[in-house]
């Protein structure tokens, strides 16, 4: 009989065990950011991405400078073009925080050098993508650039 009740008291404490291990491990697989919000990297649709675009093209003028940009389409909620001192970039204009708002849209703003979460007001340097200040934790999704024959192709 105290065989009996041993065995049922060990398979109690591996349940228990089991659900708490459970428990830790549900908690921390969701990412948030610092202010309890959900990490949208995870939550911004995936969408095939590959663009061309040819820079000898009027519409495409600012990006011939350094510093200059443009809205595309493509990507979730757009993509932003960007011209670096050697590079292109392109980044999706869907936020990386509150992904499920309508408003979670990035615009560049007046300076040209920073992207602006219109829900929470985050700025993104557009060099990288990186956050500069405001309650974002993740860096704006950017997609691959190559130039071949002053064409820029954009891709995922």
């Amino acid at each position: 009989m105290h065989c009996i009740f041993v065995r049922k008291l060990i398979m109690v404490k591996i349940k228990i065990i089991l659900i708490t291990v459970f428990l830790v491990l549900t908690h921390f697989s969701c990412t948030k950011d610092k202010n309890g919000n959900q990490d949208a990297n995870n939550t911004i649709p995936q969408v095939q991405v590959d663009l061309y675009f040819n820079l000898n093209e009027p519409a495409n003028f600012e990006l011939t400078t350094i510093g200059g940009w443009r809205y595309s389409i493509g990507g979730s909620k757009g993509i932003i073009l960007y011209r670096g001192q050697d590079k292109y970039y392109a980044y999706d204009r869907h936020t990386p925080l509150n992904s499920d708002e309508n408003c979670a849209i990035v615009s560049v703003d007046s300076t040209s050098f920073f992207a602006v979460d219109s829900c929470s007001g985050t700025r993104f340097f557009l060099a990288d993508g990186s956050v500069v200040d405001g309650v974002a934790t993740m860096p704006l999704v950017q997609y691959e650039t190559s130039v071949v024959s002053d064409v820029l192709r954009v891709t995922n």
